[in-house]
């Protein structure tokens, strides 16, 4: 689908696996782009074995659903504005997050904490990059 760059799964970023019915097709739902959505494998499986259920307009934002408990961050595909919005409020939180966890002052475990830039042993001799 290029609708969705990721899988529409709340935060998750993952790669695209597989396409996902809303209305399942075994329950009469079509095999169209207006009830398809792209999942990674992980959450695909689990939307199937642990009963989520996901409503919405595939195209717009999705909400899934667990035993009558809306999960709280609704998705967008990543091109449309809400989703667009909703990129933007994650980065936002996520930079928020990394300038208390790295600020001494207020985050009380790294006062003490040595340089940033001092490794351990068995870390030096690690390539920079995974080889993966």
């Amino acid at each position: 689908l290029t609708r969705d760059t990721h899988c529409r799964f709340p935060d998750c970023a993952a790669r695209i696996d597989e396409v996902h019915h809303i209305t399942f097709y075994s329950h009469g739902g079509s095999t169209t782009r207006s009830n398809l959505i792209g999942l990674c494998y992980h959450h695909h499986q689990l939307i199937h074995r642990d009963g989520w259920r996901i409503t919405g307009d595939p195209d717009g934002e999705l909400h899934f659903t667990r035993h009558g408990h809306d999960t709280p961050n609704p998705t967008a595909p990543a091109n449309t504005p809400a989703g667009l919005a909703a990129r933007q409020r994650k980065r936002r939180a996520e930079q928020a997050a990394r300038e208390l966890l790295a600020d001494p002052k207020k985050n009380p475990a790294r006062r003490y904490t040595p340089s940033r830039y001092a490794l351990l042993a068995r870390e030096r001799n690690q390539p920079a990059q995974p080889p993966f």
